[in-house]
């Protein structure tokens, strides 16, 4: 292919029609088969972006992660220790971010940007992940241009609901100053129902307001800023500091200092253009977020003066990630002690923050004391993380422990089966993260197979795989009958259920906490994700395809209560185990 030839990609569902309607030369638009009719009409060659697209493997994605952890820079040092702030290696903080936005997404789009790389100029309209794209593109000497959305949005520099955040924290600072609360709990702003916290901190809050322990929020939101307001001066009413806050902050100090330059003149992409294309990709990469390395230096140096300011003595991070590291490092500086938990099921190939493969245990990357579910969990992270030292973990019961509740028609003979007769009742959890394609063929498969009441559970809003399934499969829908879509909590769902399957979700393990059946099944982007293949000679639990999902499940009469006991306490250990009252007397120690 000559490289002259230039191509539009399409991400979306719409096409950019007036830029299309300009002078600008393209010979090839590549975008779904939905827009195959309307770009031929205008006399473009199409080409379908479907068979470019996969679904994506966490495990290739966590191998690629490690090998971007042990590059060499040009000049022989070792990248992840290239950037030392008080004795932290900075670039370990990005990890989570360069797995999620460029490791997994390079592990689905891979076919496409190989395609690619033959055009000279690229055009790309709604792109989800611009940067992977722009860096590969960039590596093997391409033009790439990120089209313009048409439509009204805030402000890049400072979205409305940034400066929301601001206002709330300079007015809420001062009062805290004041009143010098000593605990601080790092939160998420989404709120359950009719309360004023986030579903997973239920018993946390409970704890603390029951011991009369007051605490300040601080709080990452990504809400709208209509949210943003409904949450600070409606439903929460308290004085709180939020992160975004203080990270922008942050970039303006880093901009007035010239930390950009500087960072751009340590990391930029000009140091590598003489390696070869594949290693510049990658290294290019692995930079990405070291560009804004001093905007992050600021943040913390920031952090760190509220958190003395305000008073703060011990705090509540659930885990040390790129969600909180501002907060986290701001404790380790003032030397303030951290107590976390596990809050879902882990995995080192996903939840890569909890183990760091190659870390090198200098200025650990992780909370003073943490919470894990069981003795296998312990052992587990014992036996695979590198950000943990033995001291650090402890067995503290699961942070949103069981309720004790039974259910009628499930055999309490711990050796007999543990399901009577009648239709086995089966509940489809697909998951946010499951490419849908890939989990169709099962959903479609138990659909038609007799003997079987299927039952499908989709989130209460924005449900993604919902909207998919609408949109391609309707008729499967129809099948399953409006009556047994769930939408309310999970815990109920599972409840009207016998067997739940799914190919990840947390949701299916916990069956297990309800005496359910969990089968899991395999798809490319999650493959054997908690391992069950090796639980028994039979696989009872794990299928891979959809014929050996419909057996698997039609064989779950004879799986006993017994082993169904045994996963429990392998995975929740004593469910009934309350974590979060262990960290919350962890604070209270702290406090003292």
């Amino acid at each position: 292919m000559s490289r002259k030839q230039r191509v539009l990609v399409v991400f979306g569902e719409e096409l950019p029609e007036k830029w299309l309607k300009s002078k600008h030369i393209i010979n090839i638009i590549v975008a779904k088969e939905s827009l195959r009719h309307d770009i031929e009409a205008m006399g473009f060659k199409f080409v379908s972006i479907e068979p470019l697209v996969e679904a994506g493997s966490v495990h290739e994605a966590s191998a690629f992660a490690e090998e971007l952890s042990r590059l060499t820079l040009p000049d022989g040092s070792r990248l992840a220790e290239s950037f030392t702030y008080k004795g932290y290696e900075l670039w370990w903080i990005y990890y989570t971010s360069l797995f999620l936005y460029f490791c997994l997404p390079w592990t689905q789009y891979k076919k496409l940007l190989e395609y690619l790389k033959d055009f000279e100029s690229i055009y790309l309209y709604q792109p989800s992940y611009k940067s992977l794209f722009c860096s590969y593109l960039v590596a093997y000497g391409c033009e790439a241009h990120i089209l313009r959305e048409s439509g009204f949005k805030s402000p890049s520099l400072l979205p409305f609901g940034i400066f929301l955040q601001i206002i709330i924290t300079l007015l809420c600072l001062s009062i805290l100053m004041v009143k010098r609360y000593g605990l601080m709990v790092f939160v998420g702003d989404k709120f359950a129902k009719y309360k004023d916290y986030d579903f997973r901190m239920k018993f946390i809050y409970e704890e603390l307001r029951q011991r009369k322990i007051p605490f300040v929020e601080f709080i990452r939101s990504l809400e709208s800023w209509k949210k943003v307001l409904s949450h600070a001066f409606i439903v929460r009413r308290r004085p709180v500091i939020y992160s975004e806050a203080v990270a922008f902050f942050g970039r303006f100090l880093s901009f007035l200092s010239g930390g950009s330059g500087r960072a751009k003149h340590q990391f930029g992409s000009h140091l590598f253009m003489e390696e070869p294309v594949e290693r510049r990709f990658k290294l290019m990469v692995a930079t990405q977020y070291l560009l804004n390395v001093y905007d992050d230096v600021w943040a913390i140096r920031i952090m760190k003066w509220i958190l003395r300011a305000i008073g703060v003595k011990t705090a509540f991070i659930t885990a040390a990630a790129e969600r909180n590291f501002h907060a986290f490092l701001g404790c380790k500086l003032n030397l303030i002690p951290t107590v976390g938990i596990l809050h879902g099921v882990a995995s080192r190939h996903y939840t890569v923050y909890d183990f760091l493969p190659d870390f090198k245990n200098i200025g650990m990357m992780s909370v003073d004391k943490y919470g894990l579910w069981s003795e296998w969990w312990k052992k587990y992270y014992l036996e695979n993380s590198k950000v943990y030292l033995p001291k650090q973990l402890y067995v503290s019961g699961l942070m949103r422990p069981l309720e004790r509740k039974e259910r009628s028609d499930l055999n309490t003979d711990s050796k007999g089966p543990t399901l009577k007769s009648g239709p086995i009742k089966v509940l489809f959890v697909a998951g946010q993260l499951t490419a849908p394609i890939e989990a169709i063929p099962y959903l479609r498969a138990l659909v038609e197979a007799k003997g079987l009441s299927v039952h499908i559970t989709f989130r209460p809003y924005r449900d993604d795989f919902e909207k998919w399934l609408r949109g391609h499969y309707p008729e499967t829908l129809e099948k399953i009958g409006e009556e047994k879509i769930l939408r309310g909590d999970i815990h109920d769902a599972i409840a009207q259920c016998d067997v739940i399957v799914g190919a990840y979700s947390t949701a299916v393990l916990e069956g297990l906490l309800q005496f359910r059946v969990p089968i899991f099944f395999r798809t490319k982007k999650w493959g054997d994700y908690y391992s069950l293949k090796e639980y028994d000679e039979e696989h009872s639990f794990f299928a891979e395809n959809p014929a050996e999902l419909i057996a698997k499940i039609k064989n779950a009469r004879t799986v006993s209560k017994e082993d169904l006991k045994k996963l429990q306490e392998k995975y929740f250990g004593d469910p009934y185990k309350n974590g979060s009252k262990w960290v919350v007397d962890q604070l209270e120690q702290a406090l003292r």
